[in-house]
């Protein structure tokens, strides 16, 4: 099996095992330390696979097989967390609050730099998809000839988040204001209401 992994992704995983062997007996993981190690290495086989379809099928179709996964994937893992989001209140709140859950999720920090009736704008102050990304030392292929290679940081953020907002109302618009490799530290979003939807 190590033979089929890039080399660098083998490296990382190997060495974060050590790691671990060294700090903790397994015996003694607590079960939110057992989350977060199943969530990165999830994460990490995420972006190696998405790095061996790069080399197969190029830019281009990278981005159209992965928007069609999204599409096709995502809106079940959204309708199993729709029961837990807040029922009550206006489209914008909810929304807010079905934000809230898949950052607890996924393991995504937001920081809210503006909310109204109509909008909210956020940013991840972490990502632990980017974070695989530069630990596996993947990072350089997102900008392969100063175009992105990778669908994850720009389109289908994106495209996602239109699935998560959307299963709470269909009118609502998401702008990606400013992400990764292009953006220095962070990714921002915006979500907004037309006037005639606010509640």
């Amino acid at each position: 099996m190590a033979e089929l992994l890039p080399k660098e992704f083998v490296d990382v995983l190997r060495a974060k095992l050590q790691s671990l062997k060294r700090k903790v007996v397994m015996s003694a993981f607590s079960k939110e330390a057992i989350d977060v190690i199943r969530l990165q290495m999830l994460y990490n086989i995420s972006n190696g696979w998405s790095w061996y379809a790069y080399k197969r099928l190029g830019p281009e179709k990278i981005i159209e097989l992965e928007l069609e996964m999204w599409d096709e994937l995502l809106p079940p893992a959204v309708e199993k967390l729709l029961p837990l989001v807040e029922q009550t209140g206006s489209s914008m709140a909810r929304a807010k609050s079905l934000l809230g859950f898949i950052c607890q999720v996924s393991c995504y920090e937001p920081r809210y730099t503006s909310e109204t009736k109509r909008s909210l704008t956020w940013e991840y102050r972490t990502c632990p998809n980017w974070d695989s990304l530069v630990e596996m030392k993947l990072d350089d292929y997102l900008t392969q000839g100063g175009r992105p290679a990778k669908v994850s940081c720009i389109h289908g953020c994106t495209r996602v988040h239109e699935i998560y907002f959307r299963s709470i109302d269909p009118a609502i618009t998401v702008r990606s204001l400013k992400n990764r490799p292009q953006a220095d530290e962070t990714c921002s979003f915006c979500i907004e209401l037309p006037e005639r939807a606010t509640e």
